[in-house]
């Protein structure tokens, strides 16, 4: 096994100049397609020689010729030559004809905001790749580490080592609570925000959310009534409460009229939201996901 080693170490650098060498059969015409000068090509056929304990070319009256080893040896390194060729070929991705599956971890939000539009051109444009959607949860990028799922879709902030991200949508946060909400109209500052009862969604555990930490700033605390883990179920149920939950605008301007919300103002600030696309670099390269990318 080690000699084996050894003389396939020897051997690949060997391969281009002899390919060309025993097409040839002429030292000089072989160096000059191979780029190299005349010597170096010269100490090739003598290592490649050493190496196969045959002359490979030899000088006959009718001009160089290939013994019977460097005849078999011709065709091998033409044959081992276009197949490492091949390594730099990819096959074109044809969103028509490719077959396959494709899952993201999501929140709902992200969810709502950027799949049914990903959704509706993969079935216009690539119909046999099928769709799964999974919630977003603290193992959700392990999952997309480990492949069981593509592509992960909330805001990340600074992506861990290995994965990549893209901003794909942008959000701010407002108010949501039912029309019959005391608040509905009329004054909503810091005071009667801070003295009503909210709900809060929490997506990877823990009990304090952004506006806890904004207003904790400030010295300022909430009551939370209810904790939930979905921005859809928090608005169901402030619509049919006397609760106020703060959301992304678009989603909550989205089920506005379903659940008879009324959307205001949060008399504090906020960073804004973003969502970002998440994958991993194992396959970053790959034809059918650089393509899913291109859609969201």
């Amino acid at each position: 096994m080690r000699r084996i080693a050894e003389q396939r170490r020897k051997l690949l650098p060997l391969l281009p100049h002899l390919a060309v060498l025993l097409e040839e059969r002429h030292i000089s015409r072989a160096a000059a397609r191979v780029g190299v000068t005349q010597p170096s090509m010269s100490r090739a056929l003598a290592h490649a020689r050493e190496l196969f304990d045959d002359a490979l070319l030899i000088r006959t009256s009718s001009g160089t010729k290939l013994t019977p080893r460097g005849d078999e040896l011709r065709d091998f390194a033409a044959a081992i030559l276009r197949q490492v060729d091949l390594a730099w070929q990819r096959p074109a991705f044809v969103p028509g004809a490719a077959r396959g599956r494709v899952g993201f971890a999501a929140t709902d939000y992200a969810s709502q905001l950027l799949l049914p539009a990903i959704v509706s051109k993969l079935r216009r444009e690539a119909p046999g790749i099928a769709v799964e959607s999974s919630a977003w949860s603290a193992d959700a990028l392990r999952l997309v580490e480990q492949d069981q799922v593509q592509f992960g879709l909330n805001p990340l902030g600074v992506a861990p080592r290995g994965f990549y991200r893209r901003r794909v949508g942008r959000d701010r946060y407002v108010v949501a609570l039912a029309a019959g909400h005391p608040l509905a109209k009329g004054r909503l500052g810091l005071s009667e925000f801070t003295g009503a009862s909210h709900v809060l969604t929490v997506t990877e555990g823990g009990e304090v959310g952004i506006v806890d930490r904004a207003l904790r700033q400030q010295g300022k605390r909430r009551y939370v009534g209810v904790l939930v883990r979905d921005f859809t179920t928090a608005l169901a149920i402030v619509g049919a409460s006397d609760m106020m939950v703060t959301v992304p605008e678009r989603l909550a301007t989205r089920m506005q009229g379903a659940l008879g919300l009324v959307v205001r103002e949060v008399p504090l600030a906020l960073p804004p939201i973003g969502i970002d696309l998440i994958w991993h670099e194992r396959r970053h390269h790959d034809p059918m996901l650089e393509w899913i990318r291109t859609l969201a």
